[in-house]
């Protein structure tokens, strides 16, 4: 079976986005070769995001974003868990072919699932439609940089897909 501690991230150690995708990676290529079954493939990979959640305030997707300013915000004191505005989107035709370019629009769709750690605003555009923007710090293609997404009103429709570098 393989686990998260054969990939060598264990006890406590802290792991990158990058790590987290390549560990990710491997477990996929296990399953479709058959080497692990669904459950394994399930466990192995719950282990692994949990490892990486609590690789706390990690420069490549940290807890960057304040309560207040991210969406259903966490409140330690009352142990609740913070809403991922991408939960449930569905990227518009434009945004699956941008996609496939293999350039900064084309990051793992598993950065989806760290959501509820970007900061989430509401941005109004040139047609005056205002639309949820959500930032994830983090790094993609070993440039530190911001994942960028642009959901429509309905909270649904992701319209716009980027991962911005730093300069």
């Amino acid at each position: 079976m393989a686990t998260v501690s054969e990939t060598g991230a264990v006890g406590g150690k802290k792991i990158t986005i990058e790590q987290f995708f390549a560990i990710e990676k491997q477990l996929k290529e296990k399953f479709e070769k058959g080497e692990i079954d669904r459950d394994e493939f399930n466990d192995s990979y719950d282990r692994l995001k949990c490892l990486y959640e609590k690789s706390e305030n990690s420069a490549e997707v940290g807890s960057t974003a304040s309560s207040e300013s991210t969406k259903g915000g966490s409140d330690a004191t009352k142990g609740t868990r913070k809403t991922n505005p991408l939960e449930n989107i569905k990227y518009t035709d434009k945004v699956k072919a941008q996609m496939k370019q293999g350039d900064y629009h084309s990051f793992p769709e598993s950065v989806d699932a760290f959501g509820a750690d970007g900061k989430v605003t509401q941005i109004t555009g040139g047609d005056n439609v205002v639309r949820t923007k959500v930032e994830i710090p983090g790094s993609y293609q070993g440039k530190e940089g911001i994942f960028e997404y642009i959901i429509e009103p309905d909270g649904v429709t992701c319209n716009h897909r980027l991962f911005r570098p730093n300069k």
